[in-house]
């Protein structure tokens, strides 16, 4: 199970790697004649007792755009909660989960590599605190903008695919208060993923 210092460790380090690494002979022309169809989940939500799936597209008519759509649902690591001194040591729980479509532009037409693009789409965060009853859930769109590595190690279709991003989050409803502490919620979250997935050519 990676923790979360290696997961993000592991990302920043691949995307250094891929960055001076050819990712796929089979783009060398830069054309795409078909649909290229993939899924993947992220490494991270596993680590933190979750998960992830993403469904996406390339359409040959547009060879500079990715398409898809997928769900998570993840844990918020203790030391991110903490690091708010108004929610630390008040033995929080933070869960959010969400369904999200995005969209990604690669610069390069018809090839993986580095690409910018935005999630968009409904989160819930569900509030817990430790040895205490009650729950809280604060609904949400939100609106993630990122930046991403896609990196064909080979030829077979697998690909790994570090990125960074952030959450901005504007509330629809619920609150967040489990017992005589509230939950003090940023409107903006930092984000950040290990991808692995495989696409179909």
């Amino acid at each position: 199970m990676l923790t979360t210092r290696t997961s993000i460790a592991v990302a920043l380090s691949l995307v250094i790697a891929a960055s001076t690494t050819r990712a796929d002979p089979g783009s060398e022309s830069g054309a795409q004649e078909h649909w290229h169809l993939a899924l993947d989940i992220d490494l991270n939500t596993i680590a933190e007792l979750g998960g992830a799936g993403w469904l996406m597209v390339k359409p040959p008519s547009a060879p500079h755009w990715r398409f898809g759509a997928g769900g998570f649902f993840t844990g918020v690591p203790g030391v991110f909660v903490d690091l708010d001194g108004r929610n630390a040591h008040e033995g929080w729980n933070v869960r959010p989960r969400g369904i999200l479509g995005f969209v990604d532009w690669y610069p390069s037409s018809g090839a993986p590599g580095f690409y910018v693009g935005a999630y968009f789409g409904y989160v819930a965060i569900r509030y817990t605190r430790d040895a205490m009853a009650g729950a809280a859930t604060i609904d949400h769109v939100s609106f993630e903008p990122h930046v991403g590595y896609q990196w064909f190690p080979s030829s077979t279709g697998f690909y790994v695919q570090p990125w960074l991003g952030v959450a901005i989050l504007a509330k629809t409803g619920g609150d967040s208060a489990v017992g005589d502490q509230t939950y003090a919620e940023r409107s903006l979250v930092p984000l950040y993923g290990l991808n692995v997935g495989y696409e179909l050519r």
